[in-house]
């Protein structure tokens, strides 16, 4: 969205008069003002759409006519900010992912998956990775377009984690990690089949993996080595 400055003013003189607005990004001098952006202005409000995000600007709003002359404003400054939309996405049975706008709960858009989505996860920018019975893991964009897809897994996605590079882990339900970059292209894989069989999720960090595999919690170091594991009731990491 582009960045707006709207600006409202009071004017009480009941004579006819034309409103002048001034601006610059600099403090302005009440003696020698740049030339009015607005000469010619009979309402008592406008909106600048002349300005940029996170730069600075200054208004004076003035009245003039022929009986009192022309008569000044205070001088304000505004900086436009641009708004951060809170989101979240969701899957549905349906075969559908959503991206929906918490500030009102609309959906933003709908991506029709294929089959049953097993996890999602989402990277620094935004990006929407899922996977599930389809095989395949899906990367769409924060505007809801296909970017990439992998090539058959040939076994349902359980779990998708991304780590601080925006590189993309990914455990398959027969105990198989693969590792892609932020374009899709596979990095390396490795089986798990004696230590993890049964993946059911997958988290990672700086420091190494975590996989979740019958309630039983495994951390690899990112050489996928096996460094501990504990029993623990939990579902999901």
């Amino acid at each position: 969205m582009a960045a707006k400055v709207s600006l409202f003013w009071e004017n009480s003189n009941m004579l006819p008069n034309t409103t002048r607005i001034y601006k610059s990004q600099q403090l302005m001098d009440y003696d020698n003002l740049p030339l009015p952006i607005i000469n010619s202005h009979q309402n008592t409000e406008y909106i600048d759409e002349d300005v940029e995000y996170d730069i600075e600007y200054f208004y004076i709003v003035s009245i003039y006519n022929e009986v009192l002359g022309e008569k000044f404003s205070e001088q304000v400054s505004i900086t436009p900010k641009e708004m951060i939309s809170r989101y979240l996405y969701s899957t549905a049975w349906d075969y559908t992912a959503k991206r929906i706008n918490l500030d009102n709960g609309n959906e933003i858009w709908s991506f029709n998956t294929g089959d049953r989505v097993n996890s999602t996860e989402t990277d620094l920018e935004g990006n929407l990775y899922f996977g599930g019975r389809s095989d395949r893991l899906f990367k769409v964009s924060p505007e809801g377009n296909q970017l990439w897809s992998s090539g058959d897994l040939y076994t349902p996605i359980e779990g998708i984690s991304v780590d601080s590079s925006n590189n993309v882990y990914v455990c398959t339900s027969n105990g198989v990690i693969f590792k892609f970059d932020f374009n899709g292209n596979e990095l390396n894989r490795h089986n798990t089949v004696y230590s993890c069989p049964n993946t059911d999720s997958i988290k990672v960090d700086a420091y190494g993996l975590y996989l979740l595999d019958d309630k039983k919690i495994i951390r690899m170091d990112l050489n996928y080595n096996v460094l501990w594991g504990k029993n623990i009731c939990i579902y999901r990491i």
